[in-house]
């Protein structure tokens, strides 16, 4: 969190730039360290949560721009949909970074 602690989220699509990038390194760090029943546990449920956000960031664009999709949306809906995906990698890379630490026994 210390290391983080910088990014400014009055920029959304810079902090979800910079949250994922932490969240690549904590994942690839885990991947690297678990026994292999673990790895493929990790495995799935980051496939289950990008799709999880996919589907998230979709439906705010459907309920704001309706059948048209991100054509028809402003920037307000743009920005909405990349504030909800920081959101969303902030809060999947704090849970990884705090399995990290366990894993690690802090």
């Amino acid at each position: 969190m210390d290391k983080m602690a910088s990014v400014d989220e009055n920029y959304p699509y810079k902090a979800y730039q910079s949250w994922d990038v932490e969240l690549n390194k904590i994942y690839k760090l885990l991947m690297s360290e678990l026994p292999e029943t673990q790895k493929t546990k990790l495995r799935n449920e980051e496939r289950a949560w990008l799709k999880g956000m996919v589907n998230k960031t979709k439906k705010i664009i459907y309920e704001e721009c309706g059948e048209e999709g991100e054509n028809g949306c402003g920037s307000i809906v743009q920005l909405r949909k990349i504030g909800t995906k920081m959101d969303m990698v902030k809060a999947r890379t704090i849970e990884l970074a705090r399995m990290y630490d366990e894993l690690h026994g802090n």
